[in-house]
């Protein structure tokens, strides 16, 4: 999931000039949850409403800790 986030990105970023670092990570990092916890909810694997807290922030934070590498990394080797 992360790969096909981050090239989706690689794609997209060079026209979203005006868009901080902070607020890109937080895309990458719902766009990411999107791609790994919709396909596991849908037949039932996992049901998000029955999480608590900690199961969020086991999940919220890799996420985002990712989205926002990707786009330090990514703004960092393009000079964006």
């Amino acid at each position: 999931m992360g790969l096909s986030v981050g090239t989706a990105y690689g794609l997209i970023r060079p026209h979203l000039r005006g868009v901080s670092k902070t607020r890109a990570g937080v895309v990458l990092e719902l766009a990411a949850m999107a791609g790994s916890d919709v396909p596991a909810a849908a037949p039932g694997v996992t049901n998000p409403a029955t999480w608590d807290a900690n199961t969020w922030l086991s999940d919220t934070l890799p996420h985002f800790a990712s989205g926002l590498m990707t786009a330090v990394v990514y703004d960092y080797f393009t000079g964006v």
